[in-house]
């Protein structure tokens, strides 16, 4: 934030049955850090990251944003924010990568010291999954909203073309049976006069 003056720091998080909700202790947390209160914007009633990107997209609008989540949860949030109109930076944190594995298969083993990775594992990819499926699901939806609405069009109704001729007499006032037989007349008296 003193990097980029006048930015503001984004906040979500509901209390999901506490008394506090998560974007309110992290206000605590950036107001111990230095951060000025009015720079702080809570958004407390996001109960996941679909609601958080569309109430942050109110805020943010057109403005450069950056994503901070945590690296196993970053290629969601990204997800849902590009979905939600916004171009964040991506700035995952909380990385739960570990060096010096003996065997690759361990870390998806229920092991004490890996509990943590696979429940996130585990957590992010069904995230993944409900997130296609959702938005399949919203796809089709529109596409039988289409389907129907096409049911009640007049089957016979093909786009026609009319030459410059046909769209002028369309266009032009109706005459009435006097206004014809007047011009008819008109007409003659002109034609007997030469």
């Amino acid at each position: 934030m003193r990097m980029y003056p006048g930015s503001k720091l984004i906040l979500s998080g509901y209390a999901g049955g506490t008394d506090v909700s998560h974007a309110r202790v992290m206000a605590k947390v950036a107001l111990a850090l230095g951060v000025s209160k009015p720079d702080i914007i809570l958004l407390e009633s996001a109960k996941d990251t679909w609601e958080e990107a569309r109430q942050a997209s109110a805020f943010v609008q057109s403005k450069k944003m950056v994503l901070v989540t945590s690296a196993s949860h970053m290629q969601r949030a990204m997800y849902e924010f590009e979905a939600a109109g916004l171009k964040p930076y991506p700035a995952p944190t909380n990385f739960l990568a570990q060096e010096n594995v003996e065997q690759a298969w361990q870390r998806y083993a229920p092991q004490a010291r890996y509990l943590e990775q696979t429940e996130r594992y585990w957590h992010e990819s069904m995230g993944q999954v409900w997130q296609r499926l959702r938005d399949w699901v919203a796809n089709e939806s529109i596409r039988d909203l289409t389907f129907s609405v096409s049911e009640f069009e007049p089957e016979s109704v093909e786009p026609t073309q009319l030459d410059q001729d046909e769209l002028e007499q369309q266009l032009a006032p109706q005459e009435t049976q006097d206004d014809t037989s007047a011009v008819s007349e008109a007409d003659s008296t002109i034609s007997g006069a030469n």
